[in-house]
């Protein structure tokens, strides 16, 4: 038997299985323990990613900025149109630049007619143009008055008039021309002569001169508290729109913006006024009113006083009934928000009665006082010939 075939002749040397793999370690990364949590999140990330991260991080913030621009605008545009540019706001503007003005000019027509159910002669006129400018402490005024009595007869005053503190100067262009007229047949050549003199001449009157020329000496407490409470209510912006504020809120003026026109090349608001004579009546008016620290101030003036909640609603009621619905038209610029023009108009069966005004702010302001005068004394004494003293003259 051959070896193939002999079991016994086969090899006794144990079969060799493969060996088994061990499993490969990676050597371990140093890790930076300084860094942040951020960098450590990158190391892991392949730059493609990172990329794409910072993308959507930026679209993030730049989503939360231009939320916010809009948030921020739409609310800007609320508070502009809802306050700086309301109504209430805009009175508020007005009242202020004409209260703290260094300097304001005003020009204007005032014009009034009588009708035919009226006392006055039918076709009575009277026209007075002016221009004029204030500062605090002084004012000029330049007037022009026409009067027609309707039946043929007419005048013409040419005048001006500055305030400087507590001293007025007054001159009168065409003095002798008016004298001529008003004195008629009566007039003598003294007359003439005087008026002639006088005419187109600065005359100085102060509160010194009207002292010695009348018999009141001085001002009494009263009046002087009532100038004062006056002076200070003007002077004090709280008061001021106290006052606007109550009035507003009650309802008896009431201000509607109907349009935008140009004043004096300028855009300007129009404001329609009404007044509401139901509401004058109210005794929550009066109350109100009582409230105020101007209406307090001019309560401790006197004790003759009236006090407003005293005064009964028929009283005003008839008072109120009698008077025409009076027509007030106000324009404010849309930009400075001053008061630019002011049209009052009143009317009923008897008269007319239309004035309009047009304000300018910014102006020099600058008066020039008479250097050369005569004082109401001079006048006085030269007019009566000496005959009369001054000190006995009853002017008031």
């Amino acid at each position: 038997m051959d070896d193939q075939n002999n079991p016994k002749s086969r090899s006794t040397e144990p079969v060799s299985t493969p060996a088994k793999t061990e499993p490969q370690i990676r050597p371990a990364v140093p890790r930076n323990t300084n860094a942040s949590g951020a960098e450590q999140l990158a190391t892991s990330r392949t730059p493609e990613q990172s990329q794409k991260k910072k993308r959507k991080i930026l679209t993030i913030v730049l989503s939360i900025v231009v939320g916010l621009l809009v948030i921020g605008g739409v609310a800007l545009a609320i508070w502009y149109f809802m306050w700086q540019s309301s109504d209430r706001k805009i009175g508020h503007d007005a009242i202020e630049k004409v209260r703290t003005a260094e300097a304001v000019a005003v020009k204007g027509d005032i014009n009034f007619v009588a009708k035919s159910s009226s006392s006055l002669p039918e076709g009575m006129k009277l026209s007075i143009n002016f221009d004029a400018e204030s500062t605090k402490s002084t004012a000029a005024l330049n007037v022009v008055g026409q009067y027609d009595s309707g039946s043929g007869d007419s005048i013409t005053v040419k005048g001006s008039v500055i305030a400087a503190n507590d001293t007025l100067y007054l001159k009168i262009d065409n003095l002798s021309e008016i004298t001529d007229v008003a004195l008629g047949d009566d007039s003598t050549p003294e007359a003439q002569e005087f008026f002639e003199r006088y005419s187109d001449r600065w005359i100085k009157i102060s509160t010194s001169d009207l002292e010695g020329i009348t018999s009141e000496s001085g001002t009494d407490a009263t009046t002087t508290c009532l100038t004062d409470a006056l002076y200070n209510f003007a002077n004090n912006k709280d008061q001021v729109h106290e006052f606007y504020d109550i009035v507003m809120d009650s309802g008896v003026i009431s201000a509607e913006r109907v349009g935008k026109e140009d004043v004096a090349g300028s855009p300007a608001y129009r404001y329609d006024i009404t007044f509401d004579s139901d509401k004058v009546k109210s005794e929550n008016l009066a109350g109100a009113m009582k409230e105020t620290a101007f209406y307090q101030s001019l309560m401790k003036c006197s004790n003759d006083l009236t006090d407003l909640t005293e005064v009964s609603s028929g009283d005003i009621s008839t008072s109120m009934d009698d008077m025409p619905q009076p027509k007030l038209s106000i324009w404010v610029n849309t930009k400075t928000h001053e008061p630019v023009r002011v049209l009052f108009e009143m009317s009923d069966d008897e008269a007319a009665l239309t004035a309009d005004f047009e304000f300018a702010f910014d102006i020099d302001g600058k008066v020039n006082i008479p250097a050369d005068s005569v004082t109401i004394q001079e006048l006085v004494t030269e007019l009566y010939g000496g005959s009369i003293a001054p000190t006995n003259l009853q002017l008031n």
